[in-house]
């Protein structure tokens, strides 16, 4: 029996994982029809040049997203993507969330930020309406915190490979996939991310702050704050919370640990390990500063 086959529409690692894994197994190999591919310009690790070579050295036919390109497979995937595909009959898209929470954009940094246990993938059928169709296929798993979201990252991305092959068998052994209707009562949704969302509001706890902080890391642009007018980025901070504080004044530098500042928080204190201006490490050098 011939193998049903399927177009991937691939984006940034996850998407890289999932090609290379599924490569791995010829039989898998042969079901891709072809790949589209994108860069992903908010993402420092977009794994698009990789892909394109993956794809020319395992002669698979691959696309960019504006090529012309006819689709006459019977299923398409979409793993990481961004842009609304149109017209794809059988079109799965594997979203970043255990739907129906965290429905539209950003999921994954959104549930570090929040502080979920657990974090997961699932496969729906493409709908009109934002992340509401049928569910197909889902799964997750436990994580401990502090975790940078890189870290998140490299474990979605085996959930999406196991959930991708998942798919991929069911493809070829049910003639019609069985999906269920999403829960309305528990949907919730995840609003899109500006440059304006990564700066850092000194007037939480620190465990928030750290949570936050690791959350928006790299690939992303990563957290923000304003120092005398420059805005300066902070990479990496770890939580004292054994300071008694008469009087808060959250974002104050309070004193120097081992050459660190220790910034004030609403609840608790953080030492900045690492922070930067650009590519250039960012250097405290006064104590009456005020991190905005």
């Amino acid at each position: 029996m011939s193998k049903v086959k399927v177009v991937l529409f691939l984006l940034n690692k996850k998407g890289y994982v999932v090609l290379k894994r599924i490569c791995k197994e010829e039989e898998l190999k042969r079901q891709i029809d072809f790949v589209v591919l994108d860069q992903d310009s908010g993402n420092k690790e977009d794994f698009y040049l990789e892909m394109v070579d993956f794809c020319k050295n395992k002669n698979i036919k691959f696309y960019n997203r504006k090529d012309n390109y006819i689709i006459n497979a019977e299923y398409s995937i979409a793993i990481g993507w961004r842009w609304f595909i149109k017209d794809v009959k059988n079109l799965i898209v594997i979203h970043d969330s255990l739907l129906p929470k965290y429905r539209g954009f950003s999921p994954l940094p959104n549930m570090l930020i929040k502080g979920e246990k657990e974090i997961g993938a699932t496969a729906i059928f493409a709908s009109k309406e934002m992340d509401k169709g049928e569910i197909i296929i889902q799964q997750k798993i436990k994580i401990k915190y502090p975790i940078k979201i890189k870290d998140a990252i490299d474990k979605m991305s085996e959930v999406y490979y196991s959930t991708v092959i998942s798919l991929f068998k069911t493809i070829n052994t049910d003639c019609k996939i069985r999906s269920f209707k999403q829960d309305e009562n528990k949907a919730s949704y995840s609003i899109w991310r500006d440059c304006d969302d990564f700066f850092i509001n000194w007037n939480q706890s620190a465990k928030k702050i750290k949570r936050f902080i690791d959350s928006v890391g790299y690939p992303y642009e990563g957290a923000k704050t304003k120092i005398g007018g420059e805005v300066v980025n902070i990479d990496d901070v770890y939580i004292i919370n054994d300071l008694k504080l008469e009087t808060k004044h959250v974002g104050k530098i309070l004193m120097f640990k081992e050459g660190k500042p220790v910034v004030i928080c609403k609840n608790g204190a953080v030492v900045i390990e690492s922070a930067r201006i650009g590519n250039n490490l960012y250097k405290f050098n006064k104590l009456r500063q005020r991190l905005n």
